[in-house]
């Protein structure tokens, strides 16, 4: 079967010349190069492609130097076999063709350099197994041997083997995130190979890192409505859940979350009551010091709203920018409220006298701090004046009642 047509409709101008470019270069020095994977499975859908994987048959720096500088620019390029370029103002994911074994479940495989057929054998599902040739004397030339153009036409999410879950469990994520993104029913079979175990095997950066996938996408809520039905966020952390409150946030800020995807994973922790949870929760999760850090911050949020500026500043003055950003999605009006004023106003109030002020009077040590975290509360609070002179005369009377 030959899809050059969709190639020439599907395709953008660079998107055709950049392939194009590859297939030359392939052609020059007697090796396949084939588009595959999900930008295939976008192409035979119609579907704009928003990226481009092309697999060759040939040693990678070869093959990448046999492209005239003045096409390319190398973005990155790996010892493992991969690489980024440019040909034609279109990044270019470029990987040599491979094999993988799996050692144990939910790590990561030993690969190996392979043919195409090895290669395509690899793959997740079904759907994302077809293959198609640019070199110019197979040009459009469609490779398919799991039955994945059957499987795209019938709208199925199919595994190719068995174990294909237990190998990486990450797959489980995806085979959702397809299913809602693309309106495709997963099959009974790969929904009963589904082993929720096999998740607790998975490192957090590699769950948080699929999540964020699921983030990204414009039908996130009904994806993360259904790894809860299916029990799967439990089998991440068994007080994990989506609820319903979490679905109306993110279906609200999902701009702001797609465009920040710590948001997302913040939100999901702040859920949580218990504080505890929350970090054995962010721990699982193989999240950074800062994500850590915001995560203990939720539990300043959780105190507001109070009644005096000043300890709204207290409360919020050390909290992450990340923590402020999340609460003024996930919190309630009054709350919300609260973090506007401290954003807005209270963060950007600053006394108009300083230590040597102080020093002036005759304090020393530690007293100095001391009597200008007292007139800030002042400020703060509104009892005394937003000017140096009334701020002086303030300090007397802090002074005389110590």
């Amino acid at each position: 079967m030959n899809i050059s047509k969709q190639l020439s409709n599907v395709l953008t101008d660079n998107q055709f010349a950049a392939l194009k470019i590859i297939g030359d270069s392939a052609y020059y020095l007697d090796v396949e190069a084939f588009l595959v994977g999900g930008s295939v499975r976008d192409l035979i859908l119609g579907t704009k492609l928003n990226d481009i994987d092309v697999c060759i048959e040939s040693d990678l720096k070869t093959f990448i130097d046999s492209i005239p500088d003045s096409d390319r620019e190398v973005i990155t390029i790996s010892q493992f076999g991969t690489a980024k370029i440019k040909i034609c103002d279109e990044i270019i994911d470029l990987v040599m063709t491979r094999m993988e074994f799996y050692s144990e479940s939910g790590e990561l495989p030993y690969v190996t350099f392979s043919d195409i057929h090895n290669d395509i054998y690899r793959r997740d599902f079904t759907i994302n197994t077809l293959a198609v040739s640019v070199v110019p004397n197979k040009w459009g030339e469609l490779l398919d041997i799991c039955g994945g153009m059957s499987d795209i036409k019938s709208r199925i999410i199919r595994i190719l083997h068995p174990t294909s879950l237990l190998d990486d469990p990450t797959r489980i994520f995806r085979a959702f995130r397809y299913s809602v993104r693309l309106g495709f029913e997963i099959d009974q079979l790969t929904l009963d190979s589904i082993d929720l175990n096999s998740i607790t095997r998975l490192s957090g950066i590699r769950i948080s890192n699929e999540l964020k996938h699921i983030f990204s996408e414009k039908k996130c809520v009904e994806t993360l409505n259904q790894l809860e039905e299916f029990n799967i966020l439990k089998s991440i952390h068994p007080e994990l859940s989506f609820s319903g409150h979490l679905g109306h946030v993110f279906s609200k800020n999902h701009t702001e979350i797609a465009s920040c995807l710590d948001y997302g994973i913040l939100l999901i922790v702040r859920d949580i009551k218990s504080p505890i949870t929350r970090m054995i929760l962010g721990k699982r999760l193989g999240l950074t010091k800062n994500m850590i850090k915001a995560i203990t911050d939720i539990e300043n949020i959780e105190r507001l709203p109070v009644s005096k500026y000043s300890d709204l500043y207290s409360l919020l003055n050390e909290v992450s920018d990340l923590t402020l950003a999340i609460s003024k999605m996930y919190e309630g009006n009054s709350v919300k409220s609260q973090i506007d004023i401290f954003i807005n106003e209270l963060r950007h109030i600053n006394l108009k006298i300083t230590g040597v002020d102080v020093m002036e009077k005759g304090i020393s040590g530690l007293r100095v701090g001391i009597i200008l975290e007292k007139m800030k509360t002042l400020l703060l609070d509104g009892e005394v004046a937003d000017t140096q002179s009334a701020q002086i005369a303030m300090l007397g009377q802090l002074i005389e009642s110590e």
